[in-house]
């Protein structure tokens, strides 16, 4: 609404979930969903503050703790100054301060998401549409979908696949919180379903491609250009082998 009214108004920012603090908030990405896909209809509308208070951290159950510590394992990936913190039994107040900082400097050097900004979807191809098919809160889809991108596109120029997935378990054993098993475990992998989804994802390119996010080394990422009938094809071989995939 405020980027929309009066061609945009003033406005600030009280981020009440950790998913807002580390996220959200920070950016000047504003979207609403719609019944054809996430963050379809939306601006970029920065806000004049973003007033970030811990003491709404005691207010959060369980699930949207979850949800919150999956973008910040995101962030461990990307910045070396996160993935220090992550390593150890951190406060989260420093891990959710090192995040917004982070996705500040991203943010102030590519506002639009043409070059670095483009980082932040690590785990968000596959994530949104998890997100959906599975009814997960987001960052737990940002979780799994990370996952998927390691086991998937990660070949020998990339983080090599099990140190990766090492690293999700890990960080999130020292944040205090297990993700338990991948949703699509034991059933038949959703190969469909993810690319009815992925046809309409907003970071998909005219031409038929999506741009996906990878780790090249810890503080370092790639992209790669692939077309969906790519994706859907190795989605379709390695359905059987993703049904048992689990770390």
């Amino acid at each position: 609404m405020a980027a929309s009214i009066l061609r945009g108004i003033s406005w600030s920012i009280v981020p009440t979930t950790i998913l807002s603090m580390v996220d959200a908030s920070i950016g000047g990405k504003t979207g609403i969903n719609s019944k054809h896909g996430k963050n379809l209809v939306g601006a970029f509308h920065m806000p004049d503050r973003v007033w970030i208070d811990d003491s709404f951290l005691s207010t959060l159950d369980r699930g949207e703790y979850k949800s919150g510590l999956g973008e910040i394992l995101k962030y461990g990936f990307l910045d070396e100054n996160v993935t220090k913190l992550l390593e150890g039994e951190t406060a989260l107040k420093k891990v959710i301060e090192a995040c917004a900082k982070s996705k500040e400097r991203i943010v102030q050097e590519d506002f639009k998401e043409s070059g670095v900004r483009i980082s932040l979807n690590l785990g968000h191809t596959y994530g949104h549409a998890l997100e959906k098919i599975y009814d997960l809160s987001h960052g737990e889809a940002v979780f799994w979908g990370m996952a998927l991108i390691f086991k998937l596109h990660h070949t020998k120029d990339e983080k090599n696949v099990q140190e990766c997935l090492s690293y999700l378990r890990t960080w999130s054993k020292n944040l205090g919180v297990d993700f338990g098993d991948p949703p699509w475990l034991n059933k038949t992998f959703p190969v469909a379903k993810i690319m009815n989804y992925l046809s309409k994802d907003k970071k998909k390119a005219s031409s038929g491609t999506v741009k996906i996010v990878k780790v090249k080394e810890l503080g370092k990422f790639s992209t790669e250009t692939i077309s969906l009938e790519s994706i859907k094809t190795n989605l379709e071989e390695r359905a059987n082998e993703l049904r048992t995939f689990n770390f």
